[in-house]
């Protein structure tokens, strides 16, 4: 019987095994990571890796070389523009490659992967659970759900929280300048245009927190917001990545997905030292880590943005005074470490009601 099984070979179900293997060496022949397709399988990603997320992948030991450095973001609504320069680097990756060689990595410290392997079931006994995969059959004392939210683990602990379509328009050929966000608030539809320039291709998208599109696209897939009301766990079985939820406010998924990974693996090596199979630690590891702030932040700041009141927020856009605050951050994720300037643009923007005429 397997101590852990991991259902999703992505960011974060790879790092909930490497984290694991990094803190219990003498676990890494009990750990099975099931991936539904073949390494490298594709996926609908922008493909922005934050400066905090770089930072975790230094923890799980991992350097990604192919990845393509990037310190500045610039911000847009309609004639407003603001450039933020942060005072550490991001990455850009392909996901297809980032995923496939973070896997290799998990494979090299003796981690066993079975992709190509999707789960048909998975049955709770007593004290384990059973998976049937479409390479067999294996027992495990824990299950992690790092699956997304079509995987299987969702007819166990259902889904809650806001899921959103997120497109993909089309892949060009590289283009020069900066991440850029466009955000719109057109009628029944708000969120944000990305692109994201590359070596070899430009990542283009739409984010829809309200609204569907009504344009072609190349492919569309679906997000599932964080929310304090989505489930973690139940006894036996650990949820991470966007089972949990993804970013309010951009989508972002792939760091919030390993640190998320990085809080599982401690809970589950604190209950499993104790002989009990229940994670009363994880919900409030998450709450104080840093993906927790930043998710609650964003959901507040998503729910000023994309209200129907948020074309008054986005004004602030081109404020010389916000870029030189957000100057003094290594990247967006950083913003509720600052008070101060939620607090100004909290004033600025309710004075636009009460002095309509200022």
């Amino acid at each position: 019987m397997k101590k852990v099984v991991i259902i999703g070979g992505g960011p974060a179900g790879l790092s909930t095994g490497i984290t694991l293997v990094l803190l219990k060496p003498e676990w890494k022949d009990r750990i099975t990571i099931l991936e539904k397709y073949r390494y490298p399988r594709h996926k609908p990603c922008g493909g922005m890796i934050t400066p905090e997320g770089v930072k975790l992948l230094e923890k799980l030991k991992f350097k990604y070389k192919e990845g393509i450095p990037y310190d500045t973001v610039t911000l847009r609504f309609r004639d407003r523009e603001i450039t933020v320069k942060g005072r550490e680097s991001g990455i850009i990756v392909k996901r297809e490659k980032f995923d496939h060689n973070l896997a290799q990595h998990a494979l090299d410290m003796g981690i066993e992967i079975r992709d190509n392997c999707e789960v048909l079931s998975i049955i709770e006994k007593e004290e384990h659970w059973e998976v049937d995969t479409r390479c067999g059959k294996l027992e495990g004392e824990i299950i992690v759900g790092a699956d997304g939210i079509r995987g299987i683990t969702r007819k166990i602990l259902p889904l809650k929280g806001k899921i959103v379509p997120l497109l993909v328009v089309r892949t060009d050929s590289a283009e020069d300048g900066n991440p850029t966000f466009t955000f719109f608030h057109n009628k029944g539809q708000r969120g944000y245009h990305w692109t994201i320039p590359s070596v070899e291709t430009t990542s283009k998208g739409y984010f829809y927190f309200q609204g569907r599109p009504q344009k072609n696209f190349m492919e569309g897939a679906a997000e599932h917001l964080y929310s304090p009301l989505n489930p973690h766990w139940k006894k036996g079985l650990i949820l991470v990545g966007e089972r949990i939820g993804v970013d309010p406010l951009l989508g972002e998924g792939i760091a919030p997905a390993i640190e998320m990974g990085m809080l599982a693996a401690r809970e589950i090596i604190w209950s499993t030292s104790r002989g009990r199979r229940d994670f009363p630690n994880y919900y409030s590891a998450l709450y104080s880590s840093f993906t927790g702030k930043k998710f609650r932040f964003n959901t507040l700041l998503s729910s000023l943005i994309y209200s129907r009141y948020g074309e008054k927020w986005l004004k602030m856009i081109s404020d010389k005074k916000l870029q030189k605050d957000l100057s003094r951050l290594s990247g967006y994720g950083e913003i509720y470490r600052h008070p101060f300037i939620f607090i100004t643009l909290l004033w600025r923007n309710i004075s636009q009601f009460i002095f309509p005429s200022r």
